[in-house]
Formats: structure tokens, C-alpha cells, sequence
């Protein structure tokens, strides 16, 4: 009798590692790029998110947050290090 040696790795763990893999990473300054693209709107979310290669609910995610530290008075520029000027100078305001 011959016995298989059996992978330690399952087939699900194996697809796991190549998601983690392939997970992008976003900068700030990318997050801050696409949301401006939506609220700019020059194109419609779900064009914008295809465009980039996320889902419409990450875009909205990072909205949300970045939407919160600027109207948080406690926050201000101090936590997004200048970025809050840079996203009042490209929405004009």
C-alpha cells in the first residue's frame, strides 16, 4: 500500500493567501483623490468606483470618515496633517 502525502495547505487557505495578496492599499492621498472625484460630480459613483476598482461601499466608507474628521472640531488639520487644506482648496471652498 503506497500512502498520498497529503498538502498541509487546504484549498480554501490557498485562496485566502492570494486575496491577501492581492489586497490593494490605498495612501490617504488616494482615498482623498477618489472621494474628491465623486463629490466633484463630474461622473456618477458607481462610474468613478469601477473606474478605480473598488466597491461603491468602500467609497463611501472613506466619505464618511473623511467627512467626520473634518467637521470635527476636536480633530481638525492637526490629525490629517494638512490634508484638510488640500481637500478645502480642490472643493473651493
Amino acid at each position: 500500500m503506497t500512502t498520498e502525502k497529503k498538502s498541509k495547505t487546504s484549498p480554501e487557505s490557498i485562496v485566502r493567501e492570494i486575496k491577501r495578496r492581492t489586497r490593494r492599499k490605498f495612501t490617504a492621498e488616494e482615498k482623498i483623490r477618489i472621494v474628491l472625484g465623486g463629490l466633484r460630480g463630474e461622473e456618477s459613483i458607481s462610474d468613478l468606483c469601477r473606474k478605480e476598482g473598488i466597491h461603491p461601499t468602500m467609497y463611501y466608507k472613506w466619505s464618511k470618515f473623511f467627512r467626520t474628521l473634518i467637521s470635527s472640531s476636536t480633530i481638525g488639520v492637526h490629525a490629517l496633517g494638512g490634508i484638510t487644506g488640500y481637500l478645502f482648496t480642490s472643493l473651493g471652498m
